[in-house]
């Protein structure tokens, strides 16, 4: 998997953990800590070469003209301005 937009050492590293182990109201996801907020986006980046089904259709009639099936791999990364933090991503 090729991941454009990819950085060794993101702004969002340097913040760091304020959880408080053992109380849920304190920790991550009630919480309001952003480096695990941060962590957890970075974490759901896809690792390995997925596939996807497309249908092609027909403009005119709308009715689908043939299921194909590729692989995907790579992926863009959109990111924040201010950490550098995972927004979201497209292939």
């Amino acid at each position: 998997m090729k991941l454009i937009g990819s950085i060794k050492k993101p702004r969002w590293y340097n913040i760091p953990c304020c959880c408080i182990k053992g109380n849920i109201e304190k920790s991550h996801p009630i919480g309001n800590c952003k480096h695990c907020k941060f962590q957890q986006a970075e974490d759901s980046l896809p690792k390995k070469d997925f596939k996807i089904s497309d249908n092609i259709i027909d403009i005119k009639t709308g009715k689908i003209i043939k299921k194909q099936t590729r692989i995907v791999k790579e992926v863009t990364i959109v990111r924040g301005s201010v950490y550098q933090d995972v927004i979201g991503w497209s292939y």
